[in-house]
C-alpha cells in the first residue's frame, strides 16, 4: 500500500512540473465554446456576388463583399473607398455593418446554403440587397 501511495504521489508532482493539472469541464467550457463558434462562422466565408436597389429603383452591384474564416464582414459598395463596410456575423447568420467613412449602418443574414440579404442606411436613404456566395 506505501508503495502504491508513493508511486502516485510522484506521478502528481512529475504531471505537475510537466504543466499537467486538472481542468474541469467549466474551465474549458471557453475554449470549446469559442472553437465551436469560429467554426460555426466559417461556414459563412466567401466572396459573394451581392446586388443592391435603392430608394430610387436604381440597382447596382456591390463592388466588394467578403466573410472572412473569422465571420468578419467587409467591403464596398463601390470602388472609391467611401463606401466601405465593415462588420460581424453571428454564429446563427445574423449580421451587422458599418460603413465609418459615411457614419451608416446595415444589418442582415446568412442562410447557411450560400445566400445572403440584409438592408442599409447610409446618410438617410435606405438600400435592400441580396446575393450568393461565387
Amino acid at each position: 500500500m506505501r508503495k502504491f501511495v508513493v508511486i502516485a504521489l510522484t506521478a502528481c508532482m512529475v504531471l505537475g512540473a510537466m504543466g499537467c493539472t486538472s481542468t474541469t469541464t467549466a474551465e474549458k467550457a471557453p475554449v470549446a465554446t469559442e472553437a465551436a463558434e469560429a467554426l460555426s462562422v466559417s461556414r459563412f466565408a466567401g466572396e459573394y456576388y451581392v446586388v443592391a436597389d435603392n430608394e430610387d429603383g436604381e440597382e447596382f452591384v456591390m463592388e466588394e463583399f467578403v466573410v472572412d474564416e473569422d465571420g468578419t464582414v467587409h467591403g464596398a459598395t463601390e470602388g472609391s473607398g467611401f463606401t466601405g463596410f465593415e462588420g460581424k456575423v453571428n454564429a446563427d447568420g445574423t449580421f451587422t455593418i458599418e460603413y465609418p467613412r459615411l457614419g451608416g449602418t446595415g444589418e442582415g443574414s446568412f442562410d447557411g446554403k450560400g445566400n445572403v440579404v440584409g438592408t442599409s442606411l447610409v446618410r438617410g436613404r435606405t438600400s435592400n440587397f441580396s446575393g450568393s456566395i461565387i
